[in-house]
């Protein structure tokens, strides 16, 4: 079975212990490969760039039934990520340019 490809969208803020993130958000390219859970993604176009900032590629697994992903995170100061799925995600609004088809992101 060859891997599924995949569109994301890492969106980032503020939250209240890192105060003085700006909110910014850039589109990913890359695939999903269901043999061995594993999602690799790679930067593709910035939507809203904070200066000094740069996007990552991130390489990781699926586990817990699909309701984790965590894995490696390639840029500078950079290492590794997990993310889960939860009821209520706390997170401010979405700046209108990081919004698909007038919908928030779901990350």
């Amino acid at each position: 079975m060859s891997p599924t490809a995949l569109t994301a969208l890492f969106y980032f803020h503020a939250i209240a212990a890192n105060q003085g993130v700006p909110s910014g958000c850039f589109l990913m390219r890359g695939t999903y490969d269901a043999a061995s859970a594993s999602v690799d993604l790679t930067p593709t176009v910035w939507l809203a760039q904070p200066a000094g900032y740069v996007s990552v590629g991130l390489a990781g697994v699926v586990g817990q039934g699909g309701a984790v992903l965590s894995g490696a995170v390639f840029g500078p100061a950079c290492s590794h990520f997990s993310l889960a799925v939860t009821n209520q995600p706390e997170m401010p609004p979405a700046p209108s340019v990081c919004r698909i088809a007038g919908k928030g992101p779901t990350v």
